[in-house]
């Protein structure tokens, strides 16, 4: 959905029965959009430059008044870019060129990685499904980094790319 819409945002929590204190990250296909929105630093074009696209979420600060979300945001929002073509070519029909990512999932259940296998409750309230095929790395959650203290990263959920990687591409920084 929009993340600019905040009735958009609130009907996307309300289907996936999600807590309104979870963050749900914003997703953009390149990481030229990302200075409208965020304040990049120089360990989060570090990442970015050797993660992206890919399963890495880094949370930053956003730039004052780029959202006004009361669901989803507050001064800060986590933001990737996919290695999903599909996703892909999706966000760069949008006006923006940022959607608010979520997993094939209702929360705190198991996501999917092939429409066939999504049960048809699951599906219920969406305006549109899109079918991007087989997701290979769906079943592997994001690394999610908060970067939003200066020279204090901060593992929030290690997922398919490891503390350690994120550190070792950090070190020079740290």
């Amino acid at each position: 959905c929009d993340p600019f819409n905040d009735a958009s945002v609130f009907r996307l929590f309300k289907i996936k029965n999600r807590s309104l204190s979870k963050y749900l990250p914003i997703l953009t296909s390149k990481t030229e959009h990302l200075s409208q929105l965020v304040e990049i630093t120089n360990e989060a074009n570090m990442l970015m430059n050797h993660f992206w696209p890919g399963q890495l979420t880094i949370i930053l600060k956003l730039k004052s008044n780029s959202l006004t979300s009361k669901y989803a945001f507050d001064k800060s929002v986590a933001i990737r870019i996919p290695n999903n073509i599909c996703t892909i070519n999706l966000i760069q029909m949008t006006k923006n060129k940022f959607l608010v990512g979520t997993s094939a999932n209702l929360s705190n259940t198991p996501p999917f990685n092939n429409l066939e296998n999504i049960h048809t409750s699951v599906l219920h309230g969406y305006d549109a499904i899109v079918d991007g095929g087989l997701l290979n790395n769906s079943l592997h959650v994001s690394t999610i980094v908060d970067l939003v203290e200066f020279n204090n990263p901060k593992i929030i959920r290690e997922g398919i790319i490891s503390r350690d990687k994120i550190f070792t591409v950090l070190k020079e920084f740290l």
